[in-house]
């Protein structure tokens, strides 16, 4: 079921996105608050990386007790679930732009490259961020994750003697390890500095690229096997003690870093795992004990809710559209900013709830509903009505709250 917070956290990566993008605002607030919070702003790059954590931990929350053995119709019924959470605002948000470029003669391969979810294996960077949906390059690494999910799952599984729960320490470091290792091999190598356009450069493998990426992921699965193992292992008051430590600790870490660190070769992915991770664990552990901590505004959860199609329009059909009635707000780049946020914010959620979450539904109706996924995943936008955590002690146990 639903972890409300970590359903608005959704939003909190898309909005870091959206500061990034806001290069105008961050100009202001450099030449009149200071470099600190300009420098946050800059480096809101780093949502897609609290991102693909955050969607590691709930593909776990909601999917990982059925990993217990590969079964093939379970594995497609997975796969059909993911492709009907994306693909549909995608391509509605797509066409448009892609028929566009047809129609004036400006479509190459990389239009078939962009419809595969591939442009973030391309070794240019005008293809990886593409002339369509630019954002969209996160996509290709998330499609990459999900066709490898069902198999890591299994395979920490089968490691584990069916108790998954008790590695959760291993997974985590072995996820770590990936960017750890490709940072260290910039470090002392004569590529850290190439253009992020260079093929060979950090940003190329270290950011965009999904090979490197998938360590994200797998710390998302290492936090949710911890989170399972915590309900055993721990006290209520002790794992929300452990939550708010972790939260708080979290928060003050991201914004430190995001405040002093430039982007490099270190700050692509590594340096945000940990606070990001211990933001993620910290949220979902103070919702789930017995006097929980949890976001409980409707309108909060909708713009989780929501996030995706914020995240999908905040350039293309946000930022882009809205310059034009910039001179409305002269100098005053907060207002304009504040103004194109509450229009994305507006039309995110407008597309969610008439164009997401009703062909979400259609489509998954085709869907058989006796399969376990089938069943599961209809709980992941439920909300959680109990604060008791998942178990993995036992494949058979609930997968969710």
């Amino acid at each position: 079921m639903q972890i409300a917070n970590l359903t608005f956290a959704r939003f909190i990566a898309a909005f870091l996105v959206f500061l990034h993008h806001s290069t105008g605002l961050q100009q202001q607030i450099a030449a009149t608050i200071g470099e600190p919070p300009a420098s946050l702003m800059r480096n809101g790059f780093v949502g897609v990386t609290f991102f693909f954590i955050l969607s590691g931990f709930i593909l776990s929350h909601v999917y990982f007790a059925s990993l217990d053995k590969l079964r093939l119709a379970t594995v497609a019924i997975f796969y059909v679930h993911r492709l009907t959470r994306i693909v549909p605002l995608w391509f509605v948000l797509s066409a448009p732009m892609i028929g566009l470029a047809i129609y004036h003669g400006h479509a190459d391969k990389g239009v078939w490259i962009y419809l595969a979810f591939l442009q973030a294996w391309s070794t240019d960077l005008w293809v990886a961020f593409g002339p369509y949906i630019s954002v969209a390059w996160t996509l290709s690494v998330e499609m990459f994750f999900y066709a490898l999910f069902p198999f890591i799952g299994w395979s920490i599984y089968r490691l584990s003697a069916g108790n998954a729960a008790r590695i959760w320490l291993p997974v985590c470091l072995v996820a770590i390890a990936v960017p750890l290792l490709g940072a260290l091999f910039f470090e002392f190598s004569a590529l850290k500095d190439l253009a992020n356009s260079d093929p060979n450069s950090a940003h190329r493998w270290l950011y965009r690229n999904p090979l490197l990426r998938i360590g994200d992921f797998v710390f998302g699965i290492g936090l949710f096997l911890a989170f399972s193992w915590s309900r055993s292992a721990l006290s209520n008051p002790v794992r929300k003690t452990w939550g708010l430590g972790l939260l708080v600790g979290g928060l003050v870490a991201a914004v430190y870093l995001m405040s002093t660190l430039p982007p490099s070769h270190w700050t692509f992915d590594l340096a945000y795992v940990i606070p990001f991770g211990a933001i993620v664990l910290g949220a979902a552990l103070v919702e789930t004990c017995d006097r929980p901590l949890a976001i409980g505004s409707r309108f909060l959860v909708l713009l989780g809710e929501a996030s995706f199609a914020f995240y999908l329009i905040h350039v293309t059909y946000g930022l882009e559209l809205v310059k034009p009635l910039h001179a409305l707000f002269g100098t005053n780049e907060f207002l304009f900013s504040l103004f194109a946020l509450v229009f994305i914010t507006a039309t995110s959620i407008g597309l969610f709830v008439a164009i997401e979450r009703p062909a979400q539904k259609a489509l998954r109706a085709l869907v058989p509903a006796r399969s376990r996924y089938s069943r599961l995943a209809e709980r992941e936008h439920e909300p959680a009505t109990t604060p008791r955590a998942a178990s993995l002690v036992r494949p058979n146990e609930a997968a969710v709250a």
